[in-house]
């Protein structure tokens, strides 16, 4: 019973000698873990302890700051075409080197980077010059280096002013610019580089996020220094260009094709038949259709710019030019309804250039509305033609049957007058079907 419980005593000794190792080992790595949370708070009470965040980090007074400043662009909040204006989310990336708040990570436990509050520093005060409105910029923690330099990487809302042009809407490309520069300091102070090592750096789309309605083919940055003539030294300005271009499948549908297709139909209104009256209908129709469009790409720009869109003047076109077919549609209307009643003939310069050349080019036949009836003298001479003997008349050569017959079928002068203005207006719709045809052609290949 003795050596039982021994040999139990004896498999009891290396768990604990296993669970003292473990728990040595943990106080080990805590106080390692301890220390080094110590040494970061020592070394933020050192950085802190005579900083004064008000003041430029010079070490003399004649020695300028540098920073690098560059744009990541996040993706674009909104583009407002009424006021002129467009609205960003970005990350505006800001280095500079700040020698107080360097130190040796052999004295604070090898820590060589510490993420200090942004709020507690001192930060350039780069301003957007064209703003529209306040600039939102959400606070975040500066990375501070051993050598002193330090990152800076706020998330910022902007709003800037942009002049759209609207000519080629909705097949526009727009430039917007966004001017960034100190308020306070000038060039011998605040030295404002581009943080990049390319004009196509300059500005990161690495992260950026499609856009509904535009999207951002190029992106450049450019520096400048301007002189004002308050003061003696230059300001550092750098100018973010963006290219965005628009998505056009929406507008393309609800714009372009309806307006290509009232193109179509207007044409189509001079192959009616004269008589007809469906034809100021068609016509009607389209000009409501035009007046549609017109009203609702009002509502979608702005109604201030000092130029017209290209596809506000291809409606009013169709517009003028549907009030103009409807006017020469009258005009060929009547000229077929005057036709049975014409007394006077046409003048000869109009004869021959519309029923001369021009109908044969445009494929007219004016003998087709020749109307072929006999008259009342005709008539008569067939009821006594009916009342003798045929043969007898033939055998005595009294009557001819083709010169009869030539009789009955030779037009009147009053029918020869009514079919040369009936041919006037199918001519006149023929010719406006084909100029039409040719100016709808070419207000498409502009649109």
């Amino acid at each position: 019973m003795a050596a039982s419980n021994r040999s139990k005593g004896f498999w009891h000794i290396p768990m604990l000698l296993e669970a003292v190792i473990l728990l040595v080992i943990s106080q080990v790595f805590c106080a390692d873990n301890s220390s080094f949370i110590t040494q970061e708070r020592r070394l933020y009470k050192d950085l802190m302890k005579n900083y004064v965040k008000s003041i430029r980090p010079a070490r003399n007074a004649s020695d300028n700051v540098t920073v690098r400043f560059g744009l990541s662009i996040l993706n674009i909040a909104d583009v407002d075409l009424k006021t002129h204006t467009l609205s960003l989310n970005v990350w505006a990336d800001e280095v500079w080197n700040e020698p107080q708040l360097s130190w040796d990570p052999n004295l604070y436990g090898g820590v060589k980077s510490l993420q200090i509050p942004a709020a507690a520093l001192w930060k350039p005060d780069i301003t957007l010059y064209n703003n529209f409105g306040d600039t939102y910029t959400q606070e975040a923690n500066a990375v501070v280096l051993n050598t002193g330099v330090v990152y800076y990487v706020p998330y910022m809302r902007l709003k800037s002013y942009c002049s759209y042009d609207l000519t080629r809407f909705p097949y526009d490309t727009q430039e917007c610019t966004l001017l960034f520069g100190s308020w306070v300091y000038d060039e011998s102070m605040l030295d404002i580089q581009l943080n990049g090592n390319s004009s196509e750096n300059y500005v990161s789309l690495a992260s950026f996020r499609e856009h509904h309605e535009w999207n951002v083919t190029m992106a450049s940055g450019r520096r400048d220094v301007i002189k004002y003539p308050c003061c003696a030294h230059g300001f550092a300005h750098l100018t973010f260009t963006l290219t965005m271009k628009r998505l056009t499948t929406y507008y393309t549908y609800v714009y372009v094709t309806p307006c290509m297709l009232l193109n179509l139909l207007l044409p189509l209104m001079f192959l009616l038949p004269p008589e007809t009256r469906q034809k100021t209908t068609l016509g009607i129709g389209i000009f409501i259709g035009y007046s549609i469009l017109l009203l609702m790409l009002e509502m979608t720009l702005p109604s201030a710019f000092s130029y017209v869109p290209l596809i506000a003047m291809v409606y009013v076109t169709g517009m003028i030019l549907v009030t103009i077919s409807l006017g020469i549609g009258v005009l060929t209307t009547c000229c077929w309804e005057y036709a049975p009643r014409a007394k006077r003939e046409m003048p000869p310069l109009l004869k021959t250039v519309f029923l001369g050349w021009l109908a044969r080019v445009l494929c007219v036949n004016r003998d087709s509305y020749t109307p072929h009836q006999p008259d009342v003298s005709t008539i008569q001479q067939m009821s006594q033609l009916q009342m003798h003997d045929p043969v007898q008349e033939l055998e005595n050569g009294a009557f001819d049957v083709n010169d009869r017959y030539n009789v009955l079928t030779v037009p009147r002068v009053h029918d020869v007058i009514s079919a040369d203005w009936r041919a006037l207006a199918v001519t006149v719709d023929r010719l406006l079907f084909v100029v039409f045809l040719v100016v709808n052609l070419v207000l498409t290949i502009v649109l």
